[in-house]
């Protein structure tokens, strides 16, 4: 008998094949419709279930940790545009086009010489922006500022409104 595994082939006789063996394998359709179908139940499941779970259950990526790594080191990149910057300079580099890699480097506060060694001088911590003060409130919020008495005492806060005179339903004033 010959087996064939990864375009290895190998003969083997009955005799050494006489044993029980357990293979499994699991079947994956793979048409645009079910595709769609998995990545719309995916997306809905997400609110109960993990990213991870999704991945491997709906959506049956072959490899879930390495698409989970993936996707974070793309989510880095759009977090931290220094990152793609740096990446860019790097690709440059390895074709060749070093006034490319030049100006990007410089961009990032590096030499063309810490660029090839991949040493980058040490960051400097980011000052946090101060938080912007309206007149109306702390901050603003859809064109609009949060009302100032929010941070008032509680007594304040409850204390009685004036009231305009009511009537009784269906009576004029």
């Amino acid at each position: 008998m010959e087996l064939e595994t990864q375009g290895i082939s190998k003969k083997y006789s009955y005799t050494q094949l006489a044993k029980n063996y357990n293979i499994k394998y699991s079947l994956t359709p793979v048409s645009a419709e079910q595709n769609i179908a998995n990545y719309s139940i995916g997306n809905a499941a997400l609110t109960f279930l993990s990213e991870d779970t999704v991945r491997r259950d709906i959506l049956k990526v072959e490899s879930p940790e390495v698409e989970e790594q993936k996707r974070l080191s793309e989510l880095a990149n759009r977090m931290v545009p220094e990152l793609s910057l740096y990446k860019m300079a790097k690709a440059k580099l390895e074709q060749g086009e070093e006034l490319e890699a030049k100006i990007i480097a410089t961009k990032l506060g590096l030499t063309l010489r810490q660029l090839k060694g991949g040493k980058t001088p040490p960051a400097t911590p980011q000052q946090a922006e101060p938080i912007p003060r309206t007149k109306e409130g702390i901050i603003p919020l859809l064109g609009r500022g949060v009302p100032a008495g929010l941070g008032r005492s509680r007594r304040a806060a409850t204390a009685p409104a004036e009231e305009a005179p009511q009537g009784e339903p269906g009576e004029e004033q």
